[in-house]
């Protein structure tokens, strides 16, 4: 089964520079230690939000954007040997040296996938994230209708849709995959992303989906919406 680590960091806007450069190296490694994919995507309409929202869950300051970044993986036993070979790999040695974020900030979880995200004909143009709570007595019903609207988002023009449910995602002391969203007994995090041409691929995209009566399906996921969070972003690092 394909695996997913998800992450979601806050950088200083003055250094994004030398955040992109990491990634570039990082996309390096760890595409030759087994990953399949790499994304690294800057918020672009990423909304504060009410109750639970990206920069909420990083506690971003004024002068910090939001990354949201994921790798895949073929399953969890490649993510954790190519995991173990990157830490190993020289040239990542000294890399979190002066890092250009901070990393008591920094969420990060495991993912088993739902859906799998198809493999693109062209590189993602924009990318919609999210986080969400999850009833884990509905998991079925969620990974029926996950996959069916997959199907639709996909038919309608998104290059690629991934979601995946928690299989390794610590609370953390300060920010963390469960704490973003609030989570509660019973309740699990999933993660997701859709990838588009551009923003307005995403927005012609959208609207479709707005239009068709299929996307109704949705209101029947079993999530707290009030709870689960989404924005915009704009890749940096890809592969």
């Amino acid at each position: 089964m394909p695996y997913i680590d998800g992450f979601l960091l806050a950088v200083p806007n003055a250094r994004l520079d030398d955040y992109t450069a990491m990634a570039e190296l990082g996309r390096t490694v760890w595409m030759e230690h087994g990953a399949t994919a790499y994304m690294e995507a800057v918020a672009d309409d990423v909304p504060y939000g009410a109750v639970t929202s990206f920069p909420r869950a990083v506690m971003a300051k004024e002068d910090e954007t939001v990354i949201f970044s994921y790798i895949l993986y073929p399953s969890k036993t490649v993510r954790d040997a190519c995991n173990k070979k990157v830490m190993e790999d020289e040239r990542m040695k000294g890399s979190m040296d002066d890092a250009p974020f901070d990393g008591k900030r920094m969420i990060f979880g495991g993912f088993e996938t739902v859906v799998a995200p198809q493999q693109a004909s062209e590189p993602a143009g924009y990318v919609d994230g999210f986080v969400l709570p999850i009833e884990t007595g509905e998991l079925d019903r969620f990974r029926t209708l996950v996959q069916e609207s997959a199907a639709l988002w996909t038919e309608l023009g998104a290059l690629s849709m991934g979601e995946a449910v928690a299989d390794d995602a610590p609370v953390g002391e300060l920010t963390s995959f469960p704490r973003s969203v609030q989570l509660k007994e019973g309740e699990t995090v999933g993660f997701a992303f859709l990838t588009y041409r551009s923003r307005a691929h995403r927005d012609e995209v959208a609207a479709r989906m707005t239009a068709d009566k299929r996307s109704e399906m949705m209101q029947n996921l079993p999530v707290d919406r009030k709870r689960m969070f989404f924005g915009g972003f704009r890749p940096i690092v890809q592969a």
